[in-house]
């Protein structure tokens, strides 16, 4: 992908603005983001037949699982992956109002 962007100005090409952040920085924390995020995911899915969705925080994650209460989602208990891993399940039915 090029660096540059042709712009429709006079003064030639300008420069490409930054794509944003895979794991947003400290000014972008609280704005809303990533449950904004989670809700569109689930509209999607449910429009295309999902009927039920599952966030897997990390334990002691108090972030990611406010975001999970934020969107909608109730814990779901404690999950064991066959490696070992050790996740919170929370998870929403898709069935009834997804914004």
């Amino acid at each position: 992908m090029p660096r540059f962007l042709r712009a429709a100005t006079h003064r030639g090409p300008q420069p490409a603005p930054r794509p944003p952040p895979r794991h947003p920085g400290r000014d972008w924390r609280g704005r809303g983001l990533a449950t904004r995020a989670v809700l569109l995911v689930c509209g999607y899915a449910a429009g295309v037949g999902a009927r039920e969705a599952v966030i897997q925080v990390e334990p002691g994650n108090p972030a990611s699982a406010a975001v999970a209460r934020r969107a909608g989602f109730a814990p779901g208990g404690r999950r064991r992956r066959l490696d070992g891993t050790v996740f919170d399940w929370h998870t929403r039915d898709l069935h009834g109002d997804v914004p």
